[in-house]
């Protein structure tokens, strides 16, 4: 999950619309696999100083070198969704 709390932060559509500091809480997600292949997919609530929203990653890894397959995020205000990084 760091590494698409880091990636979002990076957004500047995030960071206008969101904002930081923030909080964030988990909806639904589920986790596999085991340590030479896995997955992650996640989808959260999340709340800053300038708005709120919902965002959604997935993330796989070999040997538990991760990368992010998904990353979007939902804005509440507007229910525009802004793809960081886009679904296969």
């Amino acid at each position: 999950m760091k590494l698409a709390l880091t990636k979002l932060e990076q957004n500047e559509s995030f960071q206008n619309k969101i904002g930081i500091p923030y909080d964030y809480s988990l909806n639904t997600g589920k986790i596999g696999g085991h340590d030479a292949k896995g997955y992650a997919e996640m989808d959260l609530d999340i709340e800053g100083d300038s708005g709120d929203g919902v965002f959604f990653f997935k993330a796989s890894h070999t040997n538990l070198n991760w990368q992010l397959d998904c990353l979007t995020i939902q804005f509440a205000d507007t229910q525009e969704t802004e793809i960081v990084i886009p679904c296969e």
